[in-house]
């Protein structure tokens, strides 16, 4: 698969601020407000939750989580809300201080479904449950949820072609195997996971 739509939510507060207090006692929305990118306009942000056209995603989701014990249970999971699934389900962990854990995995929707991140934890910690501020004088980030859209062919929004020199951007083209552009044969390159022109012999 070419995993090359790339889309990134998360959740930014200004330095110093604290990331407000996390409640035990059931799955509750972890806050999610900055969409940071999403240049092929395959989702959308809206109170606390991620739409996603149809498609298969890889995804990587980390998130802050403190707690005011010297142990706790802690778990994360990915809501598909429009079915009322759990799309991933992360690891059960038992940990201690601050820390950021991850959600990984691969989903597949067959059409449009709007998304959660959801906690679960063992204990109460007011003010800074779900992050505590570092203030360093940027941004504190508590939550960095990731996705990468699997693009057939069809959808690539530019091929890219090897001038000898360098390679270049060249127009949108709908393409499959045995397609060509320039009369060049197209073949994948798989370090950048574009589609490019194969200029061999030329």
């Amino acid at each position: 698969m070419a995993w090359s739509g790339y889309l990134k939510y998360s959740r930014v507060l200004s330095n110093n601020t604290q990331g407000g207090t996390c409640t035990t006692g059931a799955w509750r929305t972890y806050p999610i407000n900055t969409e940071d990118e999403d240049a092929g306009g395959y989702g959308s942000l809206s109170a606390d939750e991620i739409t996603l056209a149809a498609g298969t995603y890889k995804v990587r989701i980390t998130a802050c989580i403190c707690i005011d014990q010297p142990y706790y249970y802690l778990r994360l999971r990915l809501y598909n809300v429009t079915d009322g699934a759990v799309s991933i389900m992360g690891s059960s962990l038992f940990g201690s201080s601050s820390c950021s854990f991850p959600i990984e995995g691969v989903i597949v929707l067959a059409a449009s479904k709007t998304l959660r991140v959801e906690y679960n934890t063992g204990d109460t910690t007011e003010t800074y449950g779900l992050g505590k501020a570092s203030n360093f004088g940027n941004d504190e980030v508590y939550l960095v949820a990731e996705f990468w859209k699997d693009l057939p062919p069809s959808e690539y929004a530019a091929l890219k072609r090897y001038t000898g020199a360098a390679w270049t951007k060249a127009p949108m083209q709908a393409c499959a195997d045995g397609a060509t552009f320039e009369d060049k044969p197209l073949k994948w390159w798989n370090s950048e996971q574009w589609i490019v022109v194969d200029t061999t012999g030329a």
